[in-house]
This record gives C-alpha cells, structure tokens and sequence, in this order.
C-alpha cells in the first residue's frame, strides 16, 4: 500500500472513530453485531479436561500414573511397571540419563 492510500485509511479511520464516539455520547449509537452476546455450544468433554492432566502420567508408557521416584535425580516420572523393567534393564533415568541407585514408590 503506498503512503498516500494509508494517509487516507488512517484519515477515515480517525473520522469514523470520532463519529462512534459522538454517537455514544449522545445515546445514539446502536451496537453493531461483532458487539452483542452470542451464545456458544456447550463444551466437549474433552476440552473441559484439565490442560496438564498428562503432567501426572509416565512418560514411558504415557498411559498410567507416575507413581515412582528415582534417586538420585529426584524424577518422579514413571509408573511402577515402567520402572520395574528400566531399573532391572539400562538402570537410567529417562529424564535426565542420570544412573539410578535407588527409587521409591510414591504414594499420593
């Protein structure tokens, strides 16, 4: 858009911003339909779910809930059967890749 045809958007842009506002002043602006309450559907199940209801699930198996500790990192990040094979296998955090020493179910 060339600077001409902005000047003259902007020029009757501000002339139709002074005109809304005049009307209100005096009671005779009438509310445009973008400005009226439209009522929406009512929400899914789906979207009503808490946005970090995956905070508390394993992110090995992304289907149960986190339910062990590892030490010494301090990651509580898997369920208790993902933890069971990871201990018994690599023995490595899946966060952090630190070596597991110890872990500890979690009662919460």
């Amino acid at each position: 858009m060339k600077a001409v045809e902005k000047n003259m958007a902007l020029d009757q842009l501000e002339e139709d911003m002074t005109s809304l506002a005049l009307q209100e002043r005096e009671g005779t602006h009438e509310p445009s339909a973008s400005n009226q309450i439209v009522q929406c559907e009512q929400p899914s199940q789906e979207s009503l779910r808490h946005p970090r209801a995956d905070l508390w699930l394993c992110v090995v198996c992304m289907e149960q809930e986190k339910k062990v500790l590892l030490l010494p990192c301090k990651h509580l990040c898997m369920c208790k059967p993902c933890a069971d094979k990871i201990v018994a296998g690599s023995a490595q955090c899946p966060v952090c890749r630190e070596r597991i020493l110890d872990s500890s179910e979690i009662y919460i």
